[in-house]
């Protein structure tokens, strides 16, 4: 294995969780705390606007 490489795979995962922590994060909070099923319909509609 590669360990450029490695880290390149290992930086590029991390970017994409920053990127995306804040959404999964308020996401599943308000799945929790309303814990519904209903929630994924708002989950995919904040998506769609980011």
């Amino acid at each position: 294995m590669n360990h450029i490489l490695l880290i390149l795979v290992i930086e590029t995962i991390v970017q994409i969780v920053m990127i995306n922590y804040s959404f999964l994060k308020e996401f599943i909070y308000f799945c929790v705390t309303n814990n519904s099923f209903s929630n994924l319909d708002y989950g995919k509609e904040a998506w769609k606007k980011g």
